[in-house]
């Protein structure tokens, strides 16, 4: 009741301007989230929003909005389109069953980020890096030396990776709809 006598205190500008801000990129009207249980998923995503701007994205040229996981519809899940899935696993990389059940960080070198999952997940998640980015293992990797610190978009995509596992907890542990996709819509660049 108090949130509500201070809003009505406000000039009525003050009041609907922020909420153009949900119904646009939603595709709904007011009466979707206010009176209903959805209004407490509406003021998580409003601080996960404010989380990623102000603890992983500072100084990028745009900022994360509804609109980037929304799209103007109420579901703001994303998947990468059936025909973006296949991808050449280099020769180089491929393991053997017994590699393939081992921690990543003990078949590959310089596994920073993805060194506790099985290795024999670790083609998967390239996979949908490469899918979701629109580009080939060169854009991160050096051919041939993939273990190799020389191309900055490798620490960039450690940072997102950091940012998207810091997601979860706006979604009452039930994992996280936020993937590379949801952003860079088969981009090298962020589609905000």
């Amino acid at each position: 009741m108090r949130r509500v006598l201070i809003a009505a205190a406000l000039p009525l500008f003050a009041q609907t301007a922020p909420h153009a801000d949900f119904n646009k990129p939603l595709g709904v009207e007011c009466a979707h989230c206010h009176d209903t249980p959805k209004l407490e998923t509406a003021r998580k995503m409003t601080r996960m929003v404010e989380h990623l701007n102000q603890n992983h994205l500072q100084g990028a040229a745009a900022p994360v909005s509804c609109m980037t996981c929304h799209r103007g519809k109420e579901s703001g899940k994303s998947t990468i389109p059936p025909e973006m899935t296949k991808s050449d696993w280099p020769e180089t990389l491929k393991l053997t069953p017994e590699q393939e059940t081992k921690p990543a960080r003990e078949v590959y070198s310089n596994m920073k980020s993805l060194g506790g999952m099985q290795a024999g997940r670790v083609s998967r998640v390239m996979q949908m890096f490469r899918n979701s980015l629109g580009v080939n293992c060169d854009h991160c990797h050096v051919e041939g030396d993939y273990a190799s610190e020389a191309k900055p978009q490798k620490n960039r995509a450690r940072k997102m990776l950091s940012m998207v596992s810091s997601t979860p907890q706006f979604f009452d542990g039930k994992g996280t709809p936020v993937f590379c996709f949801t952003c860079h819509r088969g981009s090298a660049k962020p589609q905000f």
